[in-house]
């Protein structure tokens, strides 16, 4: 009937389970705080590095407006000769000297001066001296009204046709009135350059914000664990109530029966043996309907003694200790037969238990039983015992509906509490018990004691 398939469910001693469930509570609490870390970096790491460069943007464009409108633009106003002078003559040269020494300096790399119509009155690059492009709808709103603007530029546009491939460059343009006439000024930064800076902006908030995420980590640490540890010993004190009323309530159960067999047992016995010894006398003999109600009784109080009898091995078996755990188990599997359950037993017939196992080990059946006839709609049913070279070894499994095993360790919301305090017994006895099952293909308890 095994299956190495199916879900198992084991038990450990208990100071190591109590370690081990602590451990995992942390565990998942480091494990969401390194996701929390995790995402809540990348998002704030995402939001400076916008920031940043947002704000290297900014400051781009403060850095064109300052050159275009202050240098080139006054220059223009002073000298609007400028914008007439061709490429090679002393007006056009005096310029470009103004231009090298205080405009073409890292991160600006070109200067275009423009005429309403999309002609090129000046540039750096001699070769666009003259040509006409034109201009778009950004430009022609700069120029008309005096404003600046910044755009990303197309490096495919033919007015960049001398540009690097690959070099991003950001455009800075300002509309200026010279002489009379709109002329657009505008200058070409490099992009990695603005990127650079954003990421020297964004960069110089990481250390406090990495610090202060890892700091407020370390603050919860202390806490996440003695939290946990409240947790897990309230968890361990409400179990330690439980299997104290399972114990009183043990206590209570070989009371019960102890007085039913020496009592009520007992009575019904000796009225039994008066009844089958006054049937079988003369009077009664000539008496055939007298004796016939007297058989009656004595019928009858022979099957209520087999009831209470039946009764007493549910309770609590008074042969556990004076007969042995076999007759115990025998007495134990008998009303199951009576129901129509194929029951087997099986007992290696040198084997020896202390009190405490052979007690661990008739519970353990016990509930098993009891779960098989309550809940397992099973056929059959097979007890085994045996001996492991210096284990103990009980087996119990039964072809009935089974159930997921893992749900024996959530056994508040499941109704197998029953096994959940086997489990803790078994563990705080130093014996391990496991649970074999599946949904539609039965169950197997597997329970060993090396002490015994």
């Amino acid at each position: 009937m095994a299956n190495p398939t199916r879900d198992t469910a084991k038990t450990q001693p208990r100071s190591r389970q109590r370690e081990l469930t602590v451990r995992r509570a942390m565990s998942q609490f480091l494990l969401a705080a390194l996701l929390a870390l995790a995402v809540l970096g990348a998002g704030s790491a995402a939001f400076f590095k916008n920031a940043g460069t947002r704000e290297a943007v900014h400051n781009a464009r403060v850095l064109g407006d300052a050159v275009n409108h202050r240098i080139i633009g006054e220059t223009l106003k002073a000298h609007p000769e400028i914008l007439t002078a061709a490429p090679g003559t002393p007006a056009y040269e005096q310029f470009s000297q103004v231009v090298r020494e205080r405009v073409l300096k890292e991160p600006i790399r070109r200067l275009k001066i423009w005429r309403a119509d999309g002609t090129i009155l000046y540039s750096d690059e001699v070769r666009l001296v003259g040509r006409q492009y034109p201009l778009g709808a950004e430009e022609q709103r700069a120029l008309r009204t005096h404003t600046i603007d910044t755009d990303v530029s197309n490096l495919a546009a033919p007015e960049n046709q001398f540009e690097p491939k690959g070099h991003k460059l950001l455009e800075v343009y300002v509309g200026e009135r010279v002489d009379g006439q709109d002329v657009l000024v505008e200058t070409y930064q490099s992009f990695s350059s603005i990127l650079a800076s954003g990421h020297r902006i964004w960069l110089s908030f990481v250390p406090g914000l990495v610090g202060g995420l890892i700091l407020l980590q370390l603050i919860q640490l202390p806490l996440a664990w003695k939290l946990a540890r409240r947790v897990h010993e309230g968890r361990q004190d409400r179990e330690a109530l439980l299997r104290r009323a399972l114990d009183a309530s043990d206590i209570e159960r070989r009371r019960i029966a102890g007085d039913l067999h020496d009592g009520v047992v007992q009575d019904l016995a000796a009225l039994g043996f008066l009844l089958a010894a006054a049937s079988d006398t003369d009077s009664v003999r000539s008496d055939l309907q007298l004796r016939q109600a007297m058989e009656r009784a004595g019928a009858g109080t022979r099957q209520c003694i087999k009831q209470l009898r039946t009764l007493l091995v549910e309770i609590y078996p008074p042969n556990l200790h004076s007969a042995g755990l076999e007759s115990a188990l025998s007495d134990l599997l008998a009303p199951v037969a009576a129901r129509g359950i194929h029951t087997t037993l099986e007992v290696h017939d040198t084997i020896d238990l202390r009190d405490g196992t052979e007690e661990l080990f008739f519970r353990t059946a016990q509930e098993a039983v009891r779960n098989v006839v309550t809940h397992a709609q099973a056929r059959s049913l097979r007890l085994a015992l045996r001996e492991d070279g210096d284990r103990a070894v009980l087996v119990i499994e039964d072809d009935g509906r089974g159930f997921a095993a893992d749900d024996v360790l959530d056994a508040r919301t499941n109704g197998h509490f029953g096994l959940r305090l086997l489990s803790e017994m078994a563990a705080d006895s130093g014996a391990v018990l496991t649970i074999d099952s599946q949904p539609g293909q039965g169950t197997r308890l597997y329970l060993q004691a090396t002490d015994r």
